[in-house]
């Protein structure tokens, strides 16, 4: 039975001066400890503002689960025009077994 941690990243970005979002890519990256993947994290947006991230529990109380990282992004291939970008971050807890067919 295989345990590890999954850092979950889904990328949104709106052109600026816009609150309309929309998503444009999924990532994720495996780790052996929670530790690691919260090391990831802190390395990857180490300057980055963030909130926190909440779901609805089965009592329907708000639990945090992660952060929304926001900044400012610009690359070649949109023309060298920038965008808002949040990117929506959490740590999820795998156990995978093999199933018998």
């Amino acid at each position: 039975m295989a345990h590890y941690f999954v850092v979950k990243i889904t990328s949104t970005g709106a052109p600026l001066f816009s609150s309309e979002y929309r998503r444009f890519d999924d990532d994720s990256k495996s780790f052996g400890t929670v530790e690691e993947a919260r090391a990831y994290i802190k390395e990857r947006y180490a300057n980055v503002k963030k909130d926190k991230m909440y779901r609805d529990g089965p009592d329907g109380k708000a639990i945090e689960i992660g952060w929304v990282y926001h900044f400012r992004n610009k690359d070649y291939s949109h023309n060298g025009e920038s965008w808002n970008q949040q990117d929506w971050v959490e740590i999820r807890e795998v156990t995978e077994s093999t199933v018998e067919v």
